[in-house]
């Protein structure tokens, strides 16, 4: 077998140590050698036709290389270089390529002119231009753009799927917000990655959605500025930790109107004084800018003092030197948890698409049984009028 093995050598070094019979062939070894060889442990077969050398270590690309090189099993990687009308590793397998998302890969998918008979592979015949794919690794895989608009004329994913699949790719740098911002389909299923709108437009979109649900349109600006603001907090630091209303309308939706927001900080002794953590968040927070606005912060000389448990922090809220919404943040301390706090992928009650402003954030909650112990305690809290 040693003069077969030294003519099939070239071929399998330059395509990820894999052979074809097809290939095999063209330099005169047969497929019964090729048989005896896989037979002798000398090659492994990946699939009906393909197979590779055990001096090469598999990968999780492994099996969408294979079914590439079975697309056209009599010719070479090398010599498909130069083809005009490339056979290109698209969707689930081309993400998985782009190292983006998490979707599984269940069947090997193309884009092609011709028809492919491949077991376990697809494809369509989409119109490509040149810029729609590239070459990664050896192999033709369409462009991180074209990629996740084909995953979403594929209709297999919801938009939250293919919405993080967008995220992974901007963050890892092969997307590119500008380019994201071209395309219609990623606009639909992920807006807050556009430039963001001015407030004009956001609060047109918002007071629209408001009336669709009857609600307040004034109210639900200050909601959708109010949402912008905690998750601003929760993306500048893991410290702090939400409560109260919010903390449900974060863990269950809209389950009731609430005002204000309430946070507390993670820590040690010095986390027991609501001053402290109050001037805290103004110190993190205080001009700081999402899209449109701008946050101004100050510790309110109202509310709680520190031989209580909270601080109030008013948030004031600008656009264009415009203040355009105002709430208050009730900043508690000496707060005891049952457990770790616990992160979630929350989202914004309203059901406007305003491009350029998150749709989702994560956010870090107060745990449940800490959030019903306190409903229970509040039904016999005495106010400071004296009234439960």
């Amino acid at each position: 077998m040693r003069p077969s093995w030294e003519g099939l050598h070239p071929i399998i070094a330059d395509q990820w140590g894999m052979i074809t019979t097809g290939q095999a062939e063209s330099v005169g070894v047969s497929k019964m050698t090729i048989s005896r060889m896989a037979e002798a442990g000398e090659l492994e077969q990946l699939r009906h036709g393909v197979y590779i050398s055990p001096q090469f270590p598999t990968t999780e690309l492994t099996d969408i290389q294979a079914a590439w090189l079975a697309t056209d099993p009599r010719r070479t990687r090398s010599e498909r270089y130069e083809d005009s009308d490339q056979v290109v590793v698209a969707e689930e397998a081309a993400a998985l390529i782009h190292q983006v998302g998490d979707l599984s890969v269940d069947a090997v998918r193309f884009n092609a002119a011709r028809r492919i008979r491949v077991k376990g592979a697809t494809a369509s015949s989409r119109s490509m231009v040149a810029a729609e794919w590239q070459w990664i690794d050896g192999l033709p895989v369409t462009s991180p753009r074209r990629t996740i608009e084909d995953l979403v004329a594929s209709g297999r994913w919801d938009d939250d799927q293919v919405c993080n699949v967008v995220e992974d790719a901007l963050s890892k740098g092969i997307l590119t917000a500008a380019e994201a911002a071209r395309s219609k389909v990623l606009m639909r299923v992920a807006p807050h990655i556009a430039p963001p709108v001015s407030h004009h437009s956001a609060a047109q979109r918002l007071r629209d959605d408001a009336r669709r649900r009857g609600l307040g349109a004034h109210d639900s600006i200050v909601e959708f500025t109010r949402t912008l603001f905690l998750a601003a907090v929760m993306g500048r630091t893991d410290e702090w930790v939400v409560k109260g209303g919010t903390g449900m309308m974060c863990r269950f939706g809209k389950v009731r109107s609430t005002k204000d927001l309430d946070l507390f900080r993670t820590g040690g002794d010095e986390y027991d004084s609501p001053t402290v953590s109050a001037n805290e968040l103004v110190l993190v927070m205080d001009g700081v800018g999402v899209g449109a606005y701008t946050f101004t912060c100050s510790v309110s000389s109202s509310g709680s003092d520190d031989e209580k448990d909270s601080r109030r922090v008013l948030v004031g809220v600008s656009s264009k030197g415009r203040q355009v919404a105002t709430f208050f943040i009730d900043v508690s301390a000496k707060v005891y948890l049952s457990r770790e706090p616990e992160e979630i992928l929350a989202e914004r009650t309203d059901q406007a698409d305003i491009p350029g402003y998150p749709r989702r954030f994560r956010v870090r909650l107060y745990p449940l049984e800490n959030q019903m112990a306190d409903k229970v305690s509040a039904m016999y809290e005495v106010h400071h009028n004296g009234q439960p």
